[in-house]
């Protein structure tokens, strides 16, 4: 999912453009999730007046920047490269979206390893996800969405669903505390002088109470890492690292131990149950697993396995393209899913994503899709798809519950922006199942026994529809 070029450009990036152009960064490659035809004939800038770009946001800085240059007691670094990221960065937080952030150089480049299978780092996917603890607004937390096989994160023992608290004894911060904020933190909570034996009021209490937890967070803030520097840490990074995370159904935070590295995962995985059923493992969807899928089925059909399971479990998706290649290997003619997004002049619109058409005689008899909490981006999509197109079983646990599409723009300086450029809505349902998960049919434990209930779980398929194939 983060291969694909187009030309399409979100509104959301129209002075950053400028901006980025006059702090020597660049639009370089734009790539894409999926193809937008009528964006890519009407490529324009937002405008104050017709043909003519505001550039008046850029205009703001550069004049900021002068000054700096004029006025400032200290020189001012001599790549400006750093200030921009400061800039790009204070109009992205303003959006108030996780997944629409800059990535660093490094991060981008493992990223896009990564949708080959080769990871760095924890050997996990991860997100920065938004959540609402009972006791205060919403914060960002550091996520473990999906676990590769033989991977550090899976010798430590990390689960999808851990949030990582600590990394290295470092207080994960969930974003940038400006100097102004910090001085907030003790505003008006100084010690009172009270005479002697005076009985602590309700008020006293909770002052009290107050300026501890103050304290409890400066003391955190003396040694902290920002969110973005600690998946740049985790996604890139050698050596050995101290993990504190937080699991569901435990009581107290764990501390794990690991060894960053790499890790070289099969995107695609084969073999049979038996002589009339075969497993595939998808765990990278990309443009090989589509066509590697595709021989396999060829072959299925021509040795008589007629049935299918197809595990989803722990598979972090890729690209949506191959999501749209695979489905249309079992989905004749169909929607795999809605997308709610912005057309050329920024109006609302829900457009259908639609599959290309079947390879006569290679669609299994049955199918079964397996899941779990670490299935999630194109492989969740995928998953919603063949459910509501085909009615299959989905065996195992619920779904991550990424509803959501990614741009990725390239930087002259190799770091990248990911901006949300859709919501995915179901096909039957048009229900969004972003923060909330796809719900399986059935349980599927670990091992042969999951497996196990996965065949249990085969259903034949409808016939294929007798409508002409779409043209690719």
């Amino acid at each position: 999912m983060r291969t694909q070029r187009s030309f399409w450009l979100a509104a959301t990036v129209t002075s950053l453009m400028a901006v980025s152009f006059l702090s020597g960064l660049g639009l370089r490659r734009l790539y894409s999730l999926v193809v937008r035809p009528d964006l890519l004939s009407s490529l324009r800038f937002a405008s104050t007046s017709t043909g003519d770009p505001d550039l008046r946001p850029s205009t703001l800085y550069y004049e900021a920047l002068r000054r700096l240059e004029a006025y400032y007691v200290e020189p001012l670094p001599a790549d400006k490269t750093a200030m921009a990221n400061g800039a790009i960065e204070g109009m992205l937080a303003l959006l108030d979206d996780p997944n629409t952030r800059l990535l660093a150089p490094r991060e981008w480049e493992a990223l896009q390893e990564a949708g080959e299978g080769h990871f760095r780092g924890l050997g996990a996917q991860m997100m920065i996800r938004k959540l609402k603890p009972a006791d205060h607004g919403v914060e960002r937390a550091l996520m473990v969405v999906s676990v590769m096989p033989g991977s550090p994160a899976e010798k430590a023992g990390l689960m999808s669903g851990d949030r990582i608290t600590y990394v290295g004894g470092k207080w994960v911060l969930d974003r940038h505390l400006s100097q102004r904020e910090l001085l907030a933190l003790t505003d008006g909570l100084e010690q009172e002088n009270t005479p002697p034996n005076t009985p602590a009021s309700p008020e006293d209490e909770k002052r009290r109470q107050q300026r501890e937890q103050a304290e409890q967070m400066r003391r955190r803030l003396l040694n902290h890492i920002e969110i973005g520097a600690a998946m740049v840490l985790l996604s890139t990074g050698e050596g050995p690292q101290e993990l504190t995370v937080e699991r569901s159904g435990e009581a107290k935070p764990l501390t794990l131990k690991v060894t960053l590295g790499t890790t070289e995962v099969t995107p695609i995985e084969e073999r049979r149950i038996n002589g009339t059923t075969g497993y595939v493992r998808l765990l990278i969807l990309n443009d090989a697993t589509a066509k590697a899928l595709e021989k396999i089925l060829a072959t299925y059909a021509t040795q008589g396995v007629k049935n299918l399971v197809l595990d989803l479990r722990q598979s972090p998706g890729g690209k949506l393209q191959a999501a749209v290649q695979i489905a249309s290997l079992l989905i004749s003619d169909g929607t795999m899913a809605i997308l709610k997004e912005r057309d050329k002049d920024r109006k609302e619109v829900l457009r259908p994503l639609r599959t290309r058409g079947s390879r006569p005689g290679i669609r299994p008899a049955g199918l079964t899709v397996m899941v779990d909490g670490g299935t999630t981006g194109a492989s969740e999509l995928l998953a919603a798809a063949l459910r509501d197109n085909l009615g299959v079983q989905l065996v195992g646990s619920k779904t991550f519950g990424d509803g959501t599409l990614q741009e990725i723009v390239e930087l002259d300086n190799g770091s990248a922006l990911s901006i949300t450029r859709a919501y995915v809505l179901t096909a039957k349902a048009r229900a969004s199942y972003d923060g909330r998960g796809l719900t399986p049919n059935g349980p599927a434990a670990a091992g042969q026994e999951g497996i196990a209930a996965a065949v249990r779980a085969l259903a034949p398929l409808p016939r294929p529809s007798a409508r002409p194939r779409r043209p690719a």
